[in-house]
């Protein structure tokens, strides 16, 4: 009779967290505890926070540097540009860099340009990365970055590609940090 009490107890208690967890926002308490992971591309949620014209990114096994995917974008000939509007961490005043982990699929070396912009819309930050065949690591001061528009209040985050020729890549680790969490 115990046992079968423990169980009772145990599968009410599960049921309820469960409930509770489903009502939160997981990216806010991801916030809340100091992890300023922007995408992992691990879930079809994260698919769903990106916009995209004329093609579609998809989670792949191939060339993840860390969990179990990555996303692969196949840019149209001609390019393109993957975004996100308002649907990650807005506020990066606390964070030292951008970072993220890029695989190019190609021959040769392709130019991405990562765009910024903030709430009122009316600039932006603009750098552009070359990417060497292979695997490409990408850091962007946060200073850089807040000395075109204000990082208390990022409203979009552009990937752009502008290419003759249909160009594959492979994006993985989209986060912020600070220099001690690098430590």
């Amino acid at each position: 009779i115990l046992f079968i009490i423990v169980i009772i107890v145990g599968s009410a208690l599960g049921y309820g967290l469960a409930r509770q967890f489903k009502q939160l926002n997981p990216e806010e308490l991801l916030e809340q505890a100091g992890v300023k992971e922007l995408f992992y591309f691990e879930t079809d949620n994260d698919l769903q926070r990106l916009e995209r014209r004329e093609f579609t990114p998809r989670l792949s096994t191939d060339h993840v540097i860390e969990g179990m995917y990555s996303l692969e974008v196949t840019f149209p000939a001609g390019g393109g540009n993957l975004s996100a509007w308002r649907t990650f961490i807005r506020n990066w005043a606390d964070s030292d860099i951008f970072s993220f982990d890029v695989y190019n699929d190609e021959y040769s070396e392709i130019i991405l340009k990562v765009i910024v912009v903030d709430e009122t819309g009316l600039s932006k930050f603009e750098k552009d990365c070359v990417l060497s065949p292979g695997s490409n690591h990408i850091e962007i001061e946060t200073k850089d970055i807040a000395k075109a528009i204000n990082i208390t209040q990022v409203k979009q985050l552009l990937l752009e590609v502008r290419e003759p020729a249909e160009t594959t890549l492979f994006f993985d680790n989209m986060r912020l940090e600070t220099r001690e969490e690098r430590r």
